[in-house]
């Protein structure tokens, strides 16, 4: 599957929640993101790179040219003219205290997602991807990962460029 349509099988739209506050991000339609060094033809169009990241935000929508081997990622805006925050695929999962992750590696698994990483300090957390290796296969699954019986928060990885106050 060519990259451009990884691209547009990203979710319209995603939700998260913290603190009580339900924030709904939408895609964006101008721009995406490459992980990686963007190809030299598309050098030009790089609308911003994310300190400290290996990824890239570019100007439009992905074209049918990318070759198969562009990692790209959808960007999502939580409110038109808002900053840029880009789906990485990596979701983190928190389970009921008392539970361990790795307890919960075939129900992932039967939603094509994969333990990333566990932290040491919280057994109870997980990252967790898709087994594709594709952020757009991850994200579709949030709904389905919310509703099993011993989660109780899921958050996708979001990258945004830093803002100092």
């Amino acid at each position: 599957m060519i990259s451009h349509q990884q691209w547009r099988e990203a979710p319209e739209r995603i939700v998260t929640e913290s603190r009580g506050q339900r924030v709904i991000w939408r895609r964006c339609t101008d721009c995406y993101a490459i992980e990686g060094e963007p190809p030299g033809e598309l050098r030009a169009e790089v609308r911003a790179r994310l300190p400290g990241e290996d990824v890239a935000i570019m100007n439009g929508a992905p074209n049918e040219t990318l070759s198969e081997t562009a990692h790209v990622l959808p960007v999502y805006r939580s409110a038109p003219g808002a900053a840029p925050a880009v789906a990485t695929g990596r979701l983190f999962v928190r389970l009921a205290e008392g539970s361990a992750a790795a307890d919960e590696r075939g129900r992932f698994g039967g939603l094509g997602l994969a333990i990333v990483d566990v932290p040491s300090y919280a057994p109870h957390c997980a990252w967790v991807a898709a087994s594709s290796g594709r952020a757009s296969d991850a994200l579709v699954k949030l709904d389905e990962l919310r509703a099993l019986p011993s989660v109780e928060h899921v958050e996708p990885q979001l990258l945004q460029a830093r803002s100092f106050k």
